[in-house]
């Protein structure tokens, strides 16, 4: 289904908190515009995919700051509907998908069909502060990192998952090295365009179409010095 043939409020869009916010160059740090969306963009729950018929499985997590995780769990549907400690059911691989700021966790549709028919299941959710999640600020990957922790532990949890991989953008791949740092049973990663350091991110923020009035880099160095 294309975004065109939707009702107008079923489309995602993105959430400013005001015309002030539109000033301030901290807010699109720790409070970057919120991309919400109606659960239908995230497909039917069952589908066929070649070969392999797809179920998905969506669970509220509660991260370790009280606030709950909106998250969805690509699977096959044999797996999805096994029973934990089946002797039949063997334990598959699967990926979680980190997106990145001002974003959520349809981000990871495309990955889909990539995954699902090798056996490989794709799991994805929104950061605190992100998309349909509780909390109204970020942290670039330094709360999120718990947020990450919750879910692995939740897929440990069911017994269905093997190795678990991470592919993160942005601030999502910035999120993976801080968690595979103390995580080191994360089987491999894919990064895709993490920040180094917050004066490279700022001042590629003070360029960005959010901000009423572009930033000029002299001022902004000065006032990071």
């Amino acid at each position: 289904m294309h975004t065109d043939d939707l009702p107008e409020d079923e489309e995602d869009r993105l959430e400013l908190p005001g015309q002030p916010y539109a000033l301030a160059l901290w807010n699109l740090i720790v409070r970057p515009p919120r991309r919400r969306y109606d659960q239908s963009r995230l497909g039917p729950d069952e589908f066929r995919l070649w070969s392999v018929h797809v179920k998905r499985v969506d669970v509220n997590l509660r991260n370790s700051r009280g606030m709950l995780l909106r998250c969805s769990h690509f699977l096959p549907r044999y797996l999805a509907e096994g029973q934990q400690g089946d002797p039949n059911i063997e334990p598959r691989p699967a990926v979680i998908y980190l997106h990145q700021n001002a974003s959520c966790r349809l981000e990871a549709l495309n990955l889909v069909p990539l995954f699902l028919p090798l056996g490989i299941s794709l799991f994805c959710f929104d950061f605190a502060g992100c998309g349909e999640s509780d909390g109204d600020y970020i942290s670039l990957g330094w709360y999120e990192r718990d947020d990450l922790a919750n879910c692995v532990e939740y897929l440990r949890a069911t017994g269905k998952v093997s190795a678990i991989g991470l592919w993160g953008r942005s601030m999502g791949a910035v999120t993976a090295l801080l968690h595979a740092d103390r995580d080191h049973s994360i089987g491999g990663m894919v990064l895709d365009s993490p920040f180094c350091n917050l004066t490279t991110l700022a001042t590629e923020l003070a360029q960005s179409e959010y901000l009423a009035v572009k930033i000029p880099t002299w001022l902004l160095n000065g006032a990071l010095a």
